[in-house]
């Protein structure tokens, strides 16, 4: 096993321990972080390879997520954003695109990718679920199978082809032989397609936004106050959700 693997599966290893969550089920990550950690989560919808990135703030860390990606993709970024948070403390900000070349990326990029990878899809969960699956036996998997696991798993199905042959349950022509029409044999199967589903819309995951706002709106803060929060913590564009400003709205604190 290279150094790079064994570091991605040691850290993962930590963090779903640090979360509270078992060594081998699947992770709702947005859902874990918003309940354990001070991290807003954004999703928005904007142009080019950028899958994500995120943002050390004064107040809270933030992680923006591409939603004209699939879930799973975004599932994967979110895991990804997560190790420079934790465990690259001097990193003030990262952004992370996709189609870049695996042999030429950083290591640190290589080792965010992995340990998403086994954070979403932990060694003994796979073993587990595959035995349930095969009772061991290795070849041939189905397309079925699958998006099965992928299902269980909430990852994409290119992230899952990629986990399967990293711990060699497929070969690679196996897993090219299965990397087209996941979503008519998913649909077909009576799963729900939401996983592989563009949504490209905005929205905010965050025990910070939800805090300040009941202080705004309990008449603890003003309106200023809770402005200056959101912009702190690189927030803005809450604000501008908003559907009309308070009357003191231009009043300093």
């Amino acid at each position: 096993m290279s150094d790079i693997k064994a570091t991605a599966k040691q850290k993962a290893r930590e963090a779903r321990r640090a979360l509270g969550v078992s060594e081998t089920g699947p992770i709702d990550l947005a859902r874990v972080l918003r309940m354990n950690r001070d991290i807003t989560i954004i999703k928005k919808p904007f142009e080019g390879n950028v899958s994500g990135c995120f943002l050390r703030g004064r107040t809270c860390n933030v992680i923006l997520l591409n939603s004209n990606r699939t879930v799973g993709h975004m599932n994967f970024t979110l895991a990804h954003e997560l190790y420079h948070i934790d465990f690259e403390p001097g990193l003030q900000g990262s952004v992370c695109s996709i189609d870049e070349d695996e042999w030429n990326k950083l290591e640190s990029e290589q080792i965010a990718d992995e340990f998403a990878a086994n954070l979403l899809i932990p060694d003994a969960g796979l073993e587990e679920q595959m035995y349930r699956l095969r009772r061991g036996n290795r070849f041939p998997l189905s397309m079925a199978e699958l998006i099965e696991l992928e299902q269980y798993f909430g990852v994409s199905h290119r992230a899952m082809l990629k986990r399967l042959v990293s711990a060699r349950w497929l070969d690679e022509n196996t897993a090219a032989s299965l990397k087209d029409g996941v979503i008519s044999v998913a649909r077909s199967l009576g799963y729900d397609t939401t996983l592989y589903s563009k949504h490209g819309d905005f929205a905010v995951i965050s025990p910070y936004a939800r805090l300040a706002r009941k202080c705004f709106q309990d008449g603890r803060i003003s309106w200023g106050k809770y402005r200056q929060l959101l912009v702190e913590a690189g927030l803005i564009e809450l604000v501008t959700l908003e559907e009309s400003w308070p009357e003191d709205a231009g009043k300093e604190d």
